[in-house]
């Protein structure tokens, strides 16, 4: 079996790639006012609270539940 390779020579062809590998969503510690909403609708338990903000764990299958439920927009 033959291996091919990506032959990323731009910086946007990089991004780009490791936007295609990981997709889970992002907390914006300056928006999370820490309430735990997104926690609740999390199917898989993602969600942990640390300190009084939200952290999306490596356990995330980037579903999306979270980003709606958001009151503060805190997750993108």
């Amino acid at each position: 079996m033959k291996q091919s390779f990506v032959n990323c020579h731009s910086p946007f062809q990089v991004n780009h790639l490791k936007e295609l590998i990981y997709l889970a969503p992002v907390v914006d510690r300056e928006k999370c006012k820490g309430c735990g909403t997104c926690k609740k609708f999390c199917p898989e338990q993602s969600i942990m609270m640390k300190g009084d903000k939200a952290y999306i764990t490596i356990d995330c299958v980037q579903c999306g539940q979270c980003i709606p439920e958001c009151p503060e927009h805190a997750i993108h």
